[in-house]
């Protein structure tokens, strides 16, 4: 078995997979700002107990990994990681720790294998990005490129300035709206103006950054994945922003869409990556 953790800034996923590729049991275990280095290696310890004769560990985690992808720098979803080293590395099997974006372009890279000038584009707590160009990932200085949330975003209505994290990501939607996830999905699809409104807003401004990012990478494809993309007219808003907003001869040239399964791509690029010590990779499920 190979086993993969998702962590992102409202829960955890992990999910052990065969040497064929069949899930074989996934655990979801709530975080947020509050959850400790403590509490995602007892859930990730007890997870990789629970399965039979695992041969690697892959773990995806959000924000800025040490350049030997040792430990976590900072993350800025979740403030008390910093400095953490995943215990489930430390054992007797291969495993590695990778930042939560580089696991979804791993993921996308497999299932797409014949895009070597890709990008994605993951949403969820937080917004960032990762592309390839002729198959090579690009890094940056410290390995550190993608930080898409971080680029300057106008409010809605607004003559400020902010970052696209503040208005696009899953975050934002709910530091408006005052309500838990379930209740967004909820209101939306029931057709709730208010919910509906600030929902189209975010995605909007998603958009925006995908524009700038399809114009500065000219990449071939863009897959979408993250959590936020189940908002009822979330994505709808984000392409027909992007489309507006994109040079028309580079959003001819790509194609822009959701993953097949947008909430699992970086769990199953965490899976990926713990087999980057040798092992064959597994099939694109």
């Amino acid at each position: 078995m190979h086993v993969g953790v998702d962590i992102g800034g409202t829960k955890l996923l992990c999910r052990a997979v065969s040497a064929s590729g069949d899930v074989y049991r996934e655990l979801r275990v709530d975080t947020g700002p509050g959850c400790g280095p403590g509490q995602l290696d007892a859930a990730i310890d007890e997870f990789v107990g629970s399965v039979p004769a695992v041969r690697t560990v892959g773990i995806a985690c959000p924000g800025l990994l040490s350049p030997d992808g040792a430990r976590v720098v900072v993350a800025d979803v979740l403030p008390q990681l910093g400095g953490w080293r995943p215990r489930a590395l430390d054992g007797p099997r291969p495993g590695c720790l990778v930042n939560d974006v580089r696991a979804a372009l791993l993921a996308a890279t497999v299932a797409h294998p014949q895009d070597d000038e890709l990008a994605v584009v993951v949403v969820g707590t937080g917004v960032a990005a990762g592309f390839t160009s002729r198959g090579h990932v690009h890094r940056g200085a410290d390995g550190w490129a993608g930080e898409l949330g971080s680029i300057p975003a106008r409010v809605t209505g607004s003559t400020t300035t902010t970052t696209l994290d503040a208005v696009a990501s899953g975050a934002a939607v709910l530091r408006h709206l005052e309500m838990p996830p379930a209740e967004v999905a909820a209101r939306a699809a029931d057709g709730q103006v208010d919910v509906v409104r600030v929902i189209e807003a975010a995605g909007q401004a998603l958009g925006e950054g995908l524009a700038a990012l399809v114009n500065l990478v000219n990449p071939r494809r863009v897959v979408l994945a993250g959590g936020t993309l189940a908002y009822p007219g979330y994505l709808e808003a984000a392409l027909s922003s992007a489309r507006r907003h994109a040079l028309p001869q580079h959003w001819a040239a790509c194609e822009v869409g959701a993953d097949e399964d947008p909430d699992t791509l970086v769990v199953r690029g965490a899976v990926q990556a713990g087999l980057s010590a040798g092992l064959p990779a597994l099939p694109p499920h």
